[in-house]
């Protein structure tokens, strides 16, 4: 059995620090409204986007922005 081989350290998300997301208010991040009006166009100039994106497969987090994302309980993801 192969073990699949993770591109960061979730145990450390070091890559957080350098999000630009970095200190906004998590309403941007956990509102629908808040994501497609603030958080959405911060993703597009994120410089660890692909990290993020990565995080959020990996974990499968079901609810808020990541990666320029919307996600909750009732859907996969849909563009911002």
């Amino acid at each position: 059995m192969t073990s699949r081989r993770r591109r960061f350290d979730l145990s450390t998300e070091l890559w957080r620090d350098r999000a630009a997301c970095a200190g906004t208010p998590d309403a941007w991040w956990f509102t629908e409204r808040g994501f497609r009006t603030y958080g959405a166009p911060i993703c597009r100039r994120c410089p660890v986007f692909s990290e993020c994106e990565q995080y959020q497969l990996e974990t499968r987090n079901s609810d808020g922005g990541w990666a320029g994302r919307w996600f909750n309980r009732n859907n996969e993801g849909g563009a911002a």
